[in-house]
């Protein structure tokens, strides 16, 4: 008899649809392995699972990653460690590769577009969640909240391949023309350490106190999927600091 998740998945893609608030990520590849996609020429091509069985890799992996891991992520790993479709791969295991520290206290990198632009899980400090998924783009220099959860980002790369896409908006397959209009000005707006310090929200006022003069604080709160900031004016080479998960403050050059 089939597995009860694997049948899940299979059912999934029988129907069509994914509810995102409640498949976990290793549904979604389940799924997509019964699914149809094509390359950019109309030619078939299959989702290609990577280390497939990553419990036999787990001593390895947790050397370099001591917090504790997601239930949702931890099935994730046991599945595969990645997966290729097209020319697009993902890894789940590439754990700071790459000097964010001006941006997230901790992060693992899913993907990389082969120009030194990378779509990033950012593992939160209280629940040690993967989410959100950023783009963090050099040129131009913007970061990009491109899904809220794993589940949704996995659905977005997937979507870019199938035969018959389902989402109308899909900010993974826009993420550079969207970082490009951040940088021209249709981003968010950070606030200056000295205005920051006299607002009347408490953790962005604390925040402001934190930073030098010339700094400035970007509140993400409200950025939903699409949006993000330009961080030309920040000095990268000093870490963030933070008023809660979403709101950000920065020294400047």
């Amino acid at each position: 008899m089939m597995p009860h998740s694997e049948l899940r998945g299979t059912l999934l893609a029988a129907c069509g649809f994914v509810n995102l608030s409640t498949v976990t990520p290793k549904e979604l590849l389940q799924s997509a392995l019964n699914e149809q996609f094509a390359d950019s020429t109309g030619q078939a091509i299959r989702i290609a699972l990577l280390g497939s069985g990553m419990g036999l890799n787990e001593e390895h992996f947790r050397s370099t990653f001591t917090r504790p891991i997601p239930v949702e992520v931890r099935e994730l790993l046991a599945f595969a460690s990645g997966f290729s479709i097209g020319s697009t791969e993902v890894q789940f295991t590439e754990h700071h590769m790459q000097g964010f520290d001006a941006f997230f206290p901790d992060w693992m990198e899913l993907c990389g577009d082969g120009c030194g632009n990378f779509w990033v899980a950012e593992i939160q400090d209280e629940t040690n969640e993967w989410n959100p998924v950023w783009f963090v783009c050099h040129d131009p220099p913007v970061v990009l909240r491109v899904a809220d959860n794993l589940s949704d980002f996995l659905e977005q790369v997937l979507d870019c391949h199938r035969v018959q896409p389902r989402r109308s908006v899909n900010w993974f397959a826009q993420s550079h023309d969207r970082a490009m209009e951040i940088w021209n000005g249709r981003g968010l707006k950070p606030i200056e350490a000295p205005d920051a310090c006299r607002s009347s929200d408490g953790k962005i006022a604390e925040l402001g106190r934190r930073l030098p003069r010339n700094g400035a604080v970007v509140d993400l709160r409200d950025c939903a999927c699409g949006g993000g900031f330009s961080w030309e004016a920040f000095d990268m080479y000093a870490d963030s600091q933070r008023a809660g998960a979403l709101i950000w403050g920065f020294a400047s050059r």
